[in-house]
This record gives C-alpha cells, structure tokens and sequence, in this order.
C-alpha cells in the first residue's frame, strides 16, 4: 500500500475495511481472554468451571484470527526473511511477485475450500453442531471464509502492483 498522504480512495477504504475486521478481531481475542480466564478462576476456586468454555473459545478463535490476517498483511505487519533477498537485491520485485502470486492461489484456494464447507454446514442436518453446547458451525465458517477472503483480495491488489512496478513493500 502506499504511504503517507499519498495513498488512494481505494487504498483508503480497503484499510478501512482492514481496521473494521481487525477491530472484530481484537474484541474476539478480547474476549477469548476474558472467557479463559474466568473459566480458570471458577475452576480453581470455586470448583465451578464455564460449561463449553473450551467450544467458545475455539469458535471465537476462528473470528480473531482470520479477520486480523488481511489488515496486518495490509500494515506489512507478519514476519519477513530478508536474509535471502538482500543477497539478490535487485531482485527484491521478482521475489515479491513470486511470494504474492504463492499468497494469492493459496488464500485462493481456502477461500473456495472454507465456502464450500461453510454451504455444506449451513445445509447440513448432522453433524453441523458443536458437542456440548450445540452451537452450530455455519456462522464461523462463514467469518472465516470472510476473512480469508479479504486476505485474497489484499494479495491480488499486491501482485497488481508488484507486477506494475507500484509496490513499495517494505519502504517504510
């Protein structure tokens, strides 16, 4: 994405969109936390765990992790080996095509995958509720989907412009 003051309409609302998504992320994480924690206490000292603590935290997982993925991508926020490509510097674009188009059939590909398992579960009449609680899945597979989806898009804006010579990944 481009810096500064620079940075186009678009540019402007897919980080918008990115911040909304980590911002459902972060309370999903947030409550996570609160959910773990108040289990352990109830456990240990009241001798009265959350029934399916465990379920809504996993299913809550899902959404805190899949909604961050796209706007730290966005941030140039994840881990990056340099080592290698500062051996080949002026390679760096090429590398980084590779790399997005690698992301974008990937995060492709689980993006079809999770849409499909989401339309299996939401149409499903076994199988598609959690042990104890009984929640069903489809809404979480949906978020994921959603999330993984976004994530997708982020890369193929990055190749397009890696590809045009616009990228400016790791200028900061």
């Amino acid at each position: 994405m481009q810096h500064d003051g620079s940075k186009s309409l678009f540019d402007k609302r897919l980080l918008f969109i990115g911040r909304g998504m980590a911002a459902v992320s972060a309370v999903a994480l947030g409550v996570m936390m609160l959910i773990s924690t108040a289990d352990v206490i109830l456990r240990y000292f009241f001798l009265a765990p959350i029934n399916g603590a465990s379920e809504i935290v996993a299913m809550l997982l899902v959404i805190a992790a899949t909604f961050g993925f796209g706007y730290c991508e966005l941030r140039n926020g994840h881990i990056r080996i340099t080592v290698f490509i500062e051996r080949f510097a002026g390679m760096q674009n090429n590398f980084n095509i590779f790399a997005y188009f690698v992301c974008f059939i990937t995060t492709g590909l689980l993006t079809w995958r999770g849409g499909l398992q989401f339309w299996d579960y939401l149409h499903r009449t076994r199988g598609h509720l959690s042990e104890l609680l009984r929640i069903t899945y489809w809404p979480f597979m949906f978020m994921e989907t959603i999330g993984i989806a976004f994530l997708c898009i982020v890369f193929i804006i990055r190749l397009v412009k890696a590809l045009r010579g616009e990228d400016n990944y790791g200028t900061d």
